[in-house]
């Protein structure tokens, strides 16, 4: 089992729709790679923790660091790991905002967090921040639901 983590900026802002749609695909194919694993939106900016087999995961970052809606791809860390952090998920999805990021992270500034220098894949911030989510695990339908939802939210005007 292999794990990999990586941060990039979005070229444009994604509406609700379009993470959706963007999850949707994601899933499909994790699901067909045996790939898991969970993806943070953080006011445009991403960040993914891959697991799966080492050949599949860095095929597949490969394959985000060509892809056009994505700049500043950076990877993080990676590595041999003994078991699935997220086991549950083809995709786990959450958006966050700044002010959650602070709280969860204890970062002011999101690029300081990433940039953190290199320590045991455990230690570092940016495996504690993607395991705040682990707790609160949904199921892939439960978090297609809240995207629809807040889509359909902004389609009727209502925030």
């Amino acid at each position: 089992m292999y794990y990999l983590v990586y941060v990039s900026s979005a070229v444009k802002p994604f509406t609700p729709r379009g993470l959706k749609k963007l999850l949707i695909h994601c899933r499909d194919n994790n699901i067909e790679n045996g790939v898991t694993g969970i993806l943070l939106y953080l006011e445009g900016k991403f960040v993914q923790i891959l697991e799966g087999k080492r050949e599949v995961v860095k095929d597949l970052y490969e394959k985000i660091k060509r892809d056009r809606r994505h700049k500043e791809v950076s990877r993080i860390l990676e590595g041999p790991m003994v078991s699935r952090n997220f086991p549950n998920f083809s995709m786990g999805f959450f958006t966050v905002d700044n002010k959650t990021f602070v709280k969860l992270s204890g970062f002011k500034d999101i690029n300081e967090f990433f940039s953190y220098p290199h320590v045991e894949y455990h230690d570092h911030p940016a495996m504690i921040f993607l395991r705040n989510f682990k707790d609160r695990e949904l199921s892939d339908d439960e978090h297609s639901t809240d995207l629809l939802s807040e889509e359909e939210s902004e389609s009727n005007g209502n925030d």
